[in-house]
């Protein structure tokens, strides 16, 4: 709940190593990378596998070592089971979504345009976050499937240089900086009601079957703590039976 500008400044302190802790949802910070991060504490259990090994690789991007531990509530297995199942996009919905907001959009020069994150289609008649969330869903689920890419550039501080420019316009250029967000197309047939009922939806089917395995790993391994959480990942990322590196310096858990 904190606004645009407060958060900016607080991700500017933390990025500067103004600040020790940072305490934020699992979708803080999208596209940043911070190499100096010496731990990171889950309070809640992940949708996934995936999703706890990437949060967990917020800490040590400078390549020394780091810590990452999960503090957690037995009922919270079930909240994570549920939200596993239901934070992908369906094509239908998604491809009003998209219309709309590709509708809207604004141009940004470089072959780039932007879009507004809080856009609601014909159906939708209240502002709320579960909107924002859905759109955010929309956008990743295209950019997964290669027609497009997004991009989190950096606010353009040097225009409030001058002591000239007042509060509001400082607030409402934040506003704007965070209810939107730059797109790059890469593919035709983003717009094609065929393309969507057909290559996105099936790629949608294969997330679902794919995230649902991946919920079930990290059951598993949450019940079953005592085997190192390194092996269940080499097995779990283990791809035509090519198994990944370990590139780790090693840890109790071994």
């Amino acid at each position: 709940k904190t606004s645009p500008k407060q958060r900016a400044k607080q991700i500017a302190d933390w990025a500067d190593d103004n600040l020790d802790i940072m305490v934020a949802t699992s979708a803080f910070g999208v596209g940043m990378d911070k190499n100096n991060v010496r731990s990171v504490l889950h309070v809640a259990v992940p949708e996934n596998i995936d999703r706890l090994y990437q949060e967990s690789g917020r800490g040590g991007r400078d390549g020394f070592a780091s810590v990452a531990q999960i503090i957690y509530r037995p009922d919270q297995i079930a909240l994570a089971r549920r939200l596993n199942r239901d934070n992908l996009i369906g094509a239908k919905k998604g491809f009003l979504r998209w219309q709309k907001m590709h509708m809207n959009r604004e141009s940004e020069g470089n072959g780039r345009f932007s879009v507004y994150l809080a856009t609601k289609h014909d159906s939708i008649k209240i502002d709320s976050r579960a909107n924002i969330a859905w759109n955010w869903r929309t956008l990743l689920l295209l950019q997964r499937a290669g027609f497009l890419s997004l991009h989190f550039s950096a606010p353009n501080l040097e225009q409030f240089a001058s002591n000239q420019q007042n509060e509001d316009a400082v607030d409402r250029y934040f506003k704007h900086y965070f209810s939107h967000i730059q797109i790059e197309l890469h593919r035709d047939g983003h717009l094609d009601t065929q393309v969507w009922n057909g290559t996105l939806r099936q790629l949608r089917s294969k997330e679902l079957q794919t995230r649902q395995k991946g919920f079930m790993v990290l059951e598993e391994w949450l019940n079953h703590q005592d085997k190192p959480l390194c092996s269940v990942l080499e097995k779990f990322y283990t791809l035509d039976g090519y198994a990944p590196e370990l590139a780790c310096g090693g840890c109790p858990g071994c």
